[in-house]
């Protein structure tokens, strides 16, 4: 028979086994067996019982746990088939040992029972019929003694029995093995499948679902080829067999009940849809099984089956009531046809039909089916495959160049760390080169922790659009409030070093009472690569000699910054293309990226970059960028008292001439203000410990940095408690270690090269009066204090609540009393106050930055007030 006819025929027994009432036509008798005698041999004699029909006989011996017995019932030979030669009797599959008796003479044995302990499975049990024990007239009893080595079934059930022609029977027999090596061809088609995907769907697709549907697969795939017996060829031992087979339709049912509940949605039930899953269920079922003992086996396995049937029909009707299912519905109707396969096979196993095994059909149908749809999506899944090739190689280029920044960067701070060594050893150097160098330095620093910054930032961003993940354009540090004159102003001391060989170019930053105070979002390290570049572009533009202008000043709620050369200008035509991506002018060997990073960099910060030039007179550049709040402890101006003493320390003398020239300008001296100068600790201790009084009204202007001292300007804030008078006048106005100290100890912060512009107000004492101020802040102490002190007002500041009532009987009942609402570790300063009102006082205030209308108004508080003086006005 060729490969074709056999695969025709297969096909046709499997129709007619299918299809109910349908028959295979020959020369074939299916006897009626209506009454089965079993006599129970194993574990325990118990003699001879009657019952109606084989299936019942089989379900009650499986159900008393009997092991081997013997099975007799009559059966009639058809008078045309009685005078054949070769008259055979089919038994169907074995699954068991048994040996088979017709009219009591042995006909055919599978194994010895008595002898053999291991069997073949899954074969058709095919006897001829010796002409000299039939009986033409009568009954012919056919017995089978049949020996069960797994528990699963006893007696020859594993098909129709009949009598026939051999050559027919012979037929039947070939297409039952077929029918069996057709589950291993089906399970070896749906591990095909499941594997591709499997590869597929892990390496390119985050879909849970997908992912589900392919461990299902697998399962059910091994479950096929366990199912088909073809792993006896391997081995003969039934029982591990046996085991292994029930793991795997319970780990496929496990799988089955996770893909319904992705498919329906179910939310409790979806998180657990990885395949890797699989295998923990794999062992737990193993273990469990291999614990149960072979009379408990099979009613364990049954009970488990019917749960897992009822928990993915339930999870079907639900997800069709609640109209919650995803896929199609050609998906609905093959995830059903699974259904139904699972259930018929889990009704054979319980007995209540004995028909064939549908389940592999239908599971391999609708495998190949649901597989198929699901796989439409690869051509997606391709598409990105290809997209990310096409990125990683994007990537691969940045990575180079991410390698050498990185690199550079990392080899900068060896050398970083020798010229930090050596700015400890600066003493005789003046101060102007000491900062000059330390802010060079600290800029050479920063691009190199900028560089690493972005090295890091371009590995996570898009290499197509450039995007980093959070979607900005701009790599690197992020946004600060910075104070644009301190970042301008180095990076034009650093460019007149390096253009002094041409002694005919000269850069001037000018710094007017205008340009104080101006603070915008930026980032740092790009806006003085901004104004480095934008001073080469001038200079390149001058040739031999001319001058380069750069100045701040505030325009309609922005900061301007603008830098200008008297060079040879730009034609109106080119200007219009400058700022563009690699567009230059007049510069050799220029790529036009300096330009369009700085316009780029402004439109970033939310500003614009705007050029206007005209031939032979030169080019300007103005930088808007939106003007930033002011930090609480930049000094916006320097407020000095009438009467009040002023204390300078710092270890460089140009420093004092530049605050006596500013004190002398404002006339100190004629306002009652002593203004003493210290350039050593000792000088100042000495004088806060011969002027106690003085000391505890005295504003104090601090360097940070003594030079051949250990101490610095907020280390002697501490020691002498004066912190709450101090102001840092330092050139380290940009350092985090500095300004989180400042901040932690609530002193504000003066740059040092501002010292010269920073506005002065000194305010005339008027009148006589008494007032108290409890508040946890030292800069709202400073404040209230010089504005009570202009007025002629005697305050008397407490930090804390307990300070006060330490010397509340030192003051009048009627002396105004201002408390803050939020005195620190959960104190209320509307409760402080309510005890400070039953004590007699009347006056008290509530000062808060809050807005007045979310106090409830009561009795013992006058007023709400604001954080300002009340004296200010």
């Amino acid at each position: 028979m060729n490969k074709t006819l056999k695969v025709l025929v297969t096909v046709n027994a499997l129709l007619c086994q299918l299809l109910p009432g349908s028959e295979a036509v020959g020369q074939v008798y299916k006897p009626d067996i209506s009454n089965v005698e079993v006599e129970i041999l194993s574990p325990v004699s118990r003699g001879k019982q009657n019952y109606q029909g084989l299936s019942a006989a089989e379900f009650a011996m499986v159900t008393k746990g009997v092991t081997k017995a013997r099975f007799s019932f009559p059966i009639k030979i058809p008078v045309d088939l009685c005078s054949r030669e070769d008259l055979g009797l089919f038994l169907g599959v074995i699954y068991d040992q048994d040996r088979v008796f017709f009219n009591g003479e042995l006909i055919g044995i599978t194994a010895d029972p008595e002898n053999v302990s291991l069997r073949k499975t899954a074969k058709p049990r095919l006897y001829l019929v010796p002409k000299k024990l039939r009986n033409c007239r009568g009954d012919n009893i056919v017995a089978i003694e049949a020996k069960s080595l797994v528990g699963r079934r006893l007696g020859p059930f594993g098909g129709n029995i009949m009598l026939g022609a051999w050559w027919e029977l012979e037929q039947k027999s070939d297409m039952m093995q077929e029918y069996l090596l057709l589950f291993r061809e089906i399970g070896f088609l749906i591990l095909a499948i499941s594997l591709v995907l499997m590869a597929l769907f892990e390496k390119y697709s985050q879909n849970q679902l997908q992912i589900a549907f392919v461990s299902f697969s697998f399962w059910a795939g091994l479950m096929c080829v366990s199912l088909s017996g073809w792993l006896f060829t391997f081995t003969n031992h039934p029982k591990i067999l046996y085991q292994v087979h029930t793991v795997l339709v319970c780990v496929m049912l496990v799988e089955f009940v996770r893909m319904l509940a992705l498919y329906t949605r179910t939310p409790y039930m979806s998180g657990l849809s990885h395949w890797w899953s699989g295998l923990g269920s794999a062992a737990v079922f193993y273990v469990l099984f291999l614990s149960t003992g072979w009379v408990a086996l099979i009613p364990f396995y049954k009970l488990i089956l019917l749960g897992f049937i009822s928990l993915a029909a339930l999870l079907f009707v639900s997800g069709l009531a609640r109209k919650s299912f995803a896929g199609s519905g050609l998906q609905r109707i093959l995830l059903f046809m699974i259904l139904i396969g699972v259930a018929s096979d889990t009704a054979r196993i319980w007995g209540v039909h004995s028909g064939p095994n549908i389940s592999a059909y239908l599971i391999g149908v609708s495998i190949l089916g649901i597989g198929l749809s699901l796989a439409s999506d690869l051509v997606a899944v391709f598409k990105m495959a290809d997209d990310a090739r096409r990125l990683q190689q994007e990537k691969n280029r940045q990575e180079i160049f991410n390698d050498i920044a990185h690199q550079v960067a990392h080899d900068i701070r060896s050398p970083l760390s020798a010229l930090d060594a050596a700015l400890k050893n600066t003493e005789q150097m003046p101060e102007e080169q000491r900062i000059m160098v330390r802010h060079a330095v600290n800029r050479i620093r920063d691009i190199a922790t900028n560089l690493i910054e972005k090295s890091r930032q371009r590995l996570g961003a898009d290499p197509v659009s450039g995007n980093a993940a959070g979607g900005r354009q701009d790599l690197g540090e992020p946004l600060q409030t910075c104070l644009l004159s301190n970042l301008v102003d180095p990076v034009v001391t650093e460019k007149r070093l390096q253009f002094k060989s041409r002694p005919g170019i000269n850069i001037d930053f000018e710094l007017t009472v205008r340009s104080y105070g101006l603070f915008a979002k930026i980032q740092p390290v790009e806006f003085q690569r901004l104004v480095s570049n934008l001073i080469n572009n001038a200079v390149e533009a001058l040739g031999e000699k001319g001058a380069v202008n750069l100045w701040l000043n505030s325009e309609n709620g922005n900061v301007v910054f603008t830098i200008s050369d008297n060079g040879k200008g730009v034609a109106p035509e080119i200007l219009a293309r400058l700022g563009q991506k690699g567009e230059t002018h007049g510069k050799v060997g220029g790529s036009g990226l300096g330009l369009f990073h700085a316009k780029t960099a402004a439109v970033n910060w939310g500003g614009s970059l705007e050029m206007a030039s005209e031939p032979g007179k030169g080019t300007t550049v103005k930088i808007k960028l939106p003007s930033a709040e002011v930090p609480e402890d930049f000094m916006l101006e320097l407020p000095l008292a009438a009467g009040w003493p002023v204390v300078v320390l710092d270890d460089d003398a140009s420093i004092h001439q530049v605050w006596k020239g500013r004190f002398e300008s404002v006339r100190v001296k004629e306002r009652g203000i002593e203004v003493s100068h210290f350039r050593e600790p000792d000088q100042l201790r000495a004088w806060v410990k011969d002027n106690p009084e003085k000391a505890r009204n005295t504003l104090y202007l601090f360097d940070y940095e003594l030079l051949g001292f250990k101490e610095t300007g907020l280390s002697l804030a501490r020691e002498l408690n004066i912190a709450s008078e101090v102001v840092l006048v330092t050139s380290r106005y940009e350092e985090k270690q500095v300004i989180e100290e400042c901040r932690r100890l609530k002193i504000r912060l003066l740059p040092k090269g501002l010292s010269g512009f920073v506005p002065i107000s000194i305010q005339s004492p008027l009148k006589n009066a008494a007032a108290v101020l409890v508040d946890d802040d030292a800069l709202v102490h400073m404040t209230w204090k010089v504005a009570a002190k202009t007025k002629g007002i005697d305050l008397k500041v407490f930090k804390t609540p307990a300070d006060f009532f330490a010397n509340i009987d030192a003051f009048p009942k009627n002396t105004p009393i201002y408390i803050d609402s939020e005195l620190g570790n959960g104190l209320k300063g509307e409760e402080i106050a309510k005890t400070i009102h039953e004590k007699g006082f009347e006056t008290i205030y509530l000062e808060t930055g809050h807005p007045p209308g979310s106090f409830a108004k009561v009795p013992w508080i006058k007023d709400v007030l604001s954080k300002d003086p009340p004296w200010a006005a």
